[in-house]
């Protein structure tokens, strides 16, 4: 076992082992949020579009707020903002304990909305603490220890938990759930001493967002994997937002979701795992992105929980095993003083996906939410497409090598 999670996390730095299991705790009390969340509100109305609700309310902060999360990630000491936004995170949280009926929604709402607005500040920070724990030669294992054990690893225990859990005691016991995880994450924070985590940058605030136009602009090959990050992503937070109709598609109980939200998760963590044994060329990396996105139409034609549990496996280990391969590329081809900020560009763009895809649901009529993944799998694909074919056609040279050149270039003008 000892070597097993050696391998899974092999930095030996005691300050990044703590950031990356404060992140899992966090991440894993999330979901019982997400799933709670989603329950509670199709329970109290019946209507697919509620679920969808939930998940607008909390994702429109990251579409207007994480961009200056980033600039506030470099300014300040990463480590306190950490620490201070988690325990702050786990008293917003319990708000949602007060929703008995339909007309109480707003309070799920506005709580997923002032969560993401804490989380806007939160991730980006996070990251870029990672990265500068890790060091610049480490940010590939870094890259993939945070995907895999904070991202992949706690969004396969969260649900796992989360199962009994809301069956036995239902939906709003969960929100106290993920206040104890944020608690528990400030702790572990907490066992990271003080110190100069941040980039000291002494820019305003208008002109350290003004570099994210700059960033693209001198990036255009960075720009395009952005766009083909929406596309990836629209698919995903449709099934997310319809996770409850499909589970009752698929002859189960509404707790259903919280098997659907492990198995995508394990998924994930296969993807990340197999980018860890063996890096991915640029080509390949998109291929994966490519091939995920269509592969969501299939959950339209089946109603066996077996094939739609088989089809989300596959799907998202081609999706995350793309995803973190072109976020490796990109990182090792950024400098440092870039890096909150480029994490923060990635995801704005994602936000703006997820987004899409949530936005869609609440659009929809709850008896079309099944077959509706089909055109929004296929319409996403081509979206995705389009923006990484110049990417490959305009040049025979190598991505990485062009990526490369790129910045060479920034850096002698």
């Amino acid at each position: 076992m000892a070597r097993a999670l050696h391998w899974l996390l092999p930095n030996e730095d005691r300050h990044y082992q703590w950031v990356i299991v404060s992140a899992t705790v966090s991440n894993g009390g999330t979901s019982f949020y997400t799933m709670a969340a989603a329950i509670l509100a199709f329970h109290l109305t019946g209507q697919v579009s509620a679920s969808g609700t939930v998940f607008v309310w909390s994702l429109l902060p990251r579409l207007i707020l994480l961009l200056v999360g980033g600039v506030i990630g470099d300014r300040y000491d990463r480590r306190d903002l950490l620490f201070r936004l988690d325990l702050l995170a786990a008293a917003v949280t319990l708000a949602p304990l007060f929703v008995v009926n339909a007309s109480q929604l707003w309070i799920l709402y506005a709580t997923g909305f002032v969560l993401n607005v804490l989380s806007c500040i939160y991730r980006p920070s996070q990251s870029a603490l990672v990265r500068q724990l890790a060091g610049p030669e480490h940010v590939q294992s870094a890259i993939t220890d945070f995907n895999i054990w904070a991202q992949q690893l706690a969004s396969i225990i969260g649900p796992l938990l989360a199962w009994p859990l809301l069956i036995l005691i239902g939906p709003v016991e969960g929100f106290v759930v993920n206040a104890l995880s944020f608690v528990a994450s400030a702790l572990i924070i907490g066992q990271v001493p003080r110190g100069k985590w941040s980039e000291g940058r002494t820019e305003t605030v208008i002109g350290t967002l003004a570099g994210y136009v700059h960033i693209l602009r001198r990036r255009p090959r960075v720009f395009s994997v952005c766009l083909a990050s929406i596309g990836a992503c629209v698919p995903i937070f449709y099934f997310q937002g319809i996770a409850v109709v499909y589970a009752v598609h698929l002859g189960q109980p509404s707790s259903f979701i919280t098997v659907l939200f492990a198995v995508a998760a394990f998924g994930g963590l296969v993807g990340g795992l197999v980018v860890k044994v063996v890096p991915l060329t640029p080509k390949i990396s998109a291929f994966c992105l490519i091939a995920a996105i269509p592969t969501w139409a299939l959950l339209s034609y089946t109603s066996w929980a077996v094939v739609a549990l088989l089809v989300v496996v596959v799907t998202t280990v081609f999706d995350n095993a793309g995803e973190i391969a072109f976020d490796v590329l990109i990182q090792k081809a950024v400098p440092d003083a870039e890096q909150a900020r480029l994490a923060s560009v990635f995801m704005w763009f994602y936000a703006i996906g997820q987004i899409a895809g949530v936005l869609i649901v609440t659009l929809i009529d709850t008896a079309q939410a099944v077959s509706g993944m089909a055109p929004v799998a296929l319409g996403s694909t081509l979206l995705s497409l389009s923006a990484l074919a110049p990417l490959f056609l305009a040049s025979t040279v190598p991505i990485e090598h062009v990526l490369a050149e790129e910045e060479m270039h920034i850096v002698s003008t």
